[in-house]
């Protein structure tokens, strides 16, 4: 991908109120299984917090400072636009090279992004920068059968060979230094009402307004497969909610 792909995808994601699936129900839901005092005060990092969809729930239902961290500022623009609260920190930033001391958040949240470090790589790498019993909550692609059509299973595992099931994240978590608390399974309306949905009108203006280039057609044309392989294949595959307490 070139700079002028990635600019174009940046472009199009921060239109949209959300960057991924999800929903400030299942948000709050997660919240909840953390088990966290909302009357406590907290140090939450928010991971690829795009434009602050969820960063937006944490700073409404926890009491405490955030650290709103993306890679891509545009992002972090449209979060400051939209959150004013002078306890969220935006932070511009790759994941993978934290600036923070050791022990420093009781909370390390990520909606869909912890993918860029891989989950197991990024379960380890986070693992020092919670406090004792500290709560990491993230969202992550999961197989929701054991068996599955070779179409979509060919996909996924040349995008992200590390899709596994929930038992397969699951014991990942417990090998990482981490104790599950609980998950769940996002619903289809956070992938088909809250991302795909709106995600697939942008395209279709994009495609009706601007004149592309054939290097941006390919970008839309792939977004596009993306969501009609959701369409067609949605019960084999999500994304998982996995809650998990620092144990050692």
């Amino acid at each position: 991908m070139n700079e002028k792909q990635l600019d174009f995808i940046i472009s199009l994601h921060t239109k949209l109120h959300r960057q991924g699936p999800g929903s400030d129900q299942e948000t709050l839901k997660a919240i909840q299984i953390t088990g966290l005092n909302a009357s406590t005060e907290l140090n939450i990092l928010d991971l690829g917090c795009g434009t602050g969809a969820q960063t937006n729930v944490l700073s409404n239902n926890l009491n405490g400072t955030i650290t709103a961290l993306d890679l891509f500022q545009p992002f972090l623009n449209e979060l400051e636009d939209r959150i004013k609260n002078p306890n969220v920190r935006a932070f511009q930033g790759p994941m993978e090279d934290l600036p923070f001391e050791k022990e420093s958040f009781d909370l390390i949240w990520s909606e869909g992004a912890i993918y860029n470090m891989g989950f197991e790589n990024g379960l380890k790498y986070l693992h020092p920068f919670l406090k004792k019993n500290g709560v990491i909550a993230l969202s992550e692609i999961t197989w929701l059968t054991n068996e599955r059509p070779n179409e979509i299973e060919t996909y996924w595992n040349n995008e992200y060979p590390e899709i596994d099931t929930a038992k397969g994240k699951i014991k990942i978590i417990n090998e990482s230094g981490y104790q599950l608390i609980d998950h769940f399974i996002l619903s289809e309306e956070s992938w088909l009402n809250n991302y795909y949905g709106p995600l697939e009108e942008e395209l279709h203006r994009i495609e009706m307004e601007d004149s592309l280039d054939d290097e941006l057609k390919e970008i839309v044309q792939s977004y596009q497969n993306e969501i009609d392989l959701y369409k067609r294949f949605k019960e084999y595959f999500g994304y998982g909610f996995y809650v998990a307490k620092k144990v050692n």
